[in-house]
């Protein structure tokens, strides 16, 4: 299972969130990329043809310049939850489309925008940036500036390209699904505007407070991800901070793709609570994905890390809702383990039993594996966690759920390596369906 070099030499240091890696039907790496920058499978940065068309050479919707790398020049984003996504775009499967996303919660107060780069392996079989920073935009309102930090893909029906999806926070909370092709083998891209999903008022919207000038930070994190099948996506519009949330982390929705390119048919949608119903637990929703059967949905936390499950099988929001299970803390500074600790401490509940006064770093996405695991990051540390039964059923307590289902808090170790916010996408060419994880 090829996996990029954890610190390339040529890199200006780790990827902090989104990363995903490409593979050939054979399982060989082809390439990966954070989506600023784009590796080939010998762990070099990927050429760019001189002649290759630059849609926006200055990256021109408010990035500043840490935000192309040299020397490529992607537009893209230093750390989104999920800041890129890859498939192929002809039949042969020479030709791919890497799709960046420049929205960042953390430094910037606005919203991002989706641009595409071509990757051709047709005369070279290390691949080639043949075009790139080619905006995807939309009709109506927004044209730049629409994306939150969540971002993914799937195979559309036709065979020739993918539907990306991604969300905006906002009033009202909308999901784009994009269906992105070529009809004519690669040579020329189309992309349509974006079907739009208007997310109902009322307990289905999240308190997120984004953009936001004085606190760039407090905006939506949030993830996108599929079932095995590609038939249900779970949207998570997460990062929730507001006065008087109630204890709302954020909020996932369930959806229904199985029909048409970008069709959208909501099942269910609930919010995340907290520890406890602890006021004082002000951790914000980062990331959620379905366990490998479908059944059940992990969310975690981070800001302090957190993780909890959900059964979903009755497909009833509120039955979902209680079925709420708290798994286990996954930050490194709860358990005072950390390797990095540059926020640490902060004392704004110093005597506080669960949180231990510390409210920086640590938790990160929680992620399904090809091998049946589940997996949660901790920034910081020099390992990760996973779920060794994740398809278990629920027990009648939180504890009993925990041991049920195989949580294993920082089991894995990362030897000489270090977790981020991020667990590398996946993407595995293999007949007759793309995986991806």
């Amino acid at each position: 299972k090829p996996t990029p070099h954890p610190h390339p030499t040529h890199s200006s240091g780790p990827s902090h969130e989104g990363l995903t890696t490409i593979s050939d039907r054979n399982g060989n790496l082809k390439f990966y990329s954070d989506g600023l920058r784009i590796w080939n499978s010998a762990r070099n940065i990927m050429q760019v043809d001189s002649s290759a068309p630059d849609g926006n050479p200055t990256c021109d919707d408010g990035q500043t310049a840490y935000y192309s790398e040299s020397p490529q020049g992607l537009c893209g984003s230093r750390t989104g939850t999920q800041a890129v996504v890859a498939f192929p775009i002809n039949k042969e499967e020479s030709k791919y489309l890497v799709v960046s996303n420049s929205a960042n919660g953390r430094e910037r107060a606005k919203f991002g925008t989706l641009y595409y780069h071509v990757v051709d392996f047709t005369n070279d079989p290390l691949g080639r940036v043949t075009k790139k920073n080619m905006s995807i935009g939309m009709a109506g309102s927004f044209s730049r500036n629409y994306s939150g930090e969540a971002m993914n893909a799937v195979p559309n029906n036709a065979g020739n390209g993918a539907v990306v999806y991604t969300y905006r926070p906002g009033s009202p909370n909308q999901v784009y699904a994009f269906n992105i092709f070529s009809t004519d083998n690669g040579a020329t891209i189309q992309t349509p505007n974006a079907a739009v999903y208007n997310v109902p008022s009322g307990p289905a919207q999240p308190c997120i407070v984004q953009p936001n000038p004085s606190s760039p930070s407090r905006t939506g994190f949030g993830s996108i991800n599929f079932n095995n099948e590609a038939t249900k996506m779970l949207v998570f519009m997460g990062g929730s901070v507001c006065p008087n949330r109630n204890g709302n982390a954020g909020v996932l929705h369930v959806f229904d793709i199985s029909g048409a390119d970008t069709n959208m048919t909501p099942i269910a949608h609930w919010s995340v609570g907290v520890y406890n119903n602890d006021p004082l637990d002000n951790s914000l929703g980062y990331a959620a994905d379905f366990s490998p059967n479908g059944d059940h949905v992990y969310v975690s936390k981070i800001y302090t890390g957190e993780l909890f499950r959900y059964d979903i099988t009755s497909r009833n929001s509120s039955a979902i809702k209680t079925s709420e299970r708290f798994i286990g803390f996954t930050g490194c500074e709860h358990f005072r383990d950390c390797v990095i600790s540059d926020s640490l401490p902060n004392s704004s509940t110093p005597n506080h039993p669960d949180w231990k006064g510390l409210g920086g770093d640590g938790g990160g996405q929680v992620l399904r594996g090809p091998d049946g695991r589940v997996y949660v990051a901790d920034r910081g540390a020099n390992k990760i966690s996973y779920i060794e039964r994740p398809d278990a059923p629920n027990a009648a307590t939180d504890a009993a759920t925990a041991a049920a289902i195989g949580w294993n808090r920082g089991g894995l170790s990362l030897g000489s390596g270090m977790s981020m916010y991020g667990l590398p996408q996946m993407v595995t060419l293999h007949s007759p369906r793309l995986l991806s994880y």
